[in-house]
């Protein structure tokens, strides 16, 4: 409540905003989370992806400088880990700084995966604020045939593993996607609100 008039300071503010902006205050690393300058408690709600401007969860905006948060690998280099197996019995192995602990349930050695922090990528809406439009993880599966650290994209609800090179090819694709079909869409609705169509 804001002070003195009883009123919630975040009334009308979409659920997905307040989620993104109690994540921000919780820490979130997913969350940028830098403070603005005399706003106390309304830090950035953006995701970690570089970005020229800071905004609040009520929209403000203010510019993006050297106060941003520096976050600290959650592991510790030379670190093991021993996971449980049907056909191997617990097997030890070495955990690279970037997983978070998951390594899949007792199964099959062959099933061992480690999976890095979750990275909502983002697109602003003008109702609901930044929204997923896909998310990336790091994985790999160490005793598998390929045995390659890969980029797990979830696009429309499907995990795609991908290597460096069709990482970068994704990321051309979705730059052309939005200098191509979406500039063209654009125009077609510049042109009808201005009456031209």
């Amino acid at each position: 409540m804001s002070e003195g008039s009883g009123r919630d300071p975040l009334e009308g503010v979409p659920p997905e905003r307040r989620d993104w902006h109690q994540g921000a205050l919780d820490g979130d690393r997913a969350v940028c989370g830098a403070a603005q300058p005399d706003h106390p408690g309304f830090p950035c709600i953006w995701n970690t992806a570089p970005h020229a401007e800071h905004q609040d969860v009520l929209g403000n905006r203010w510019p993006a400088g050297s106060e941003e948060r520096l976050y600290v690998a959650p592991r510790s280099a030379g670190r093991t880990v021993t996971v449980p197996t049907v056909d191997h019995g617990p097997v030890t192995i070495a955990e690279p700084v970037w997983c978070l602990g998951v390594h899949g349930q007792a199964g099959h050695r062959s099933d061992i995966w480690h999976a890095g922090e979750e990275v909502p990528l983002l697109v602003s809406t003008p109702h609901r604020g930044p929204v997923p439009l896909m998310t990336a993880q790091l994985v790999q599966k160490p005793f598998a045939t390929d045995a390659a650290v890969r980029l797990a994209v979830v696009i429309d609800g499907e995990a795609h593993e991908l290597s460096s090179v069709q990482v970068r090819a994704l990321a051309d694709e979705v730059v052309s996607l939005g200098m191509g079909r979406l500039h063209e869409l654009a125009a077609r609705i510049e042109g009808i609100e201005g009456g031209a169509l």
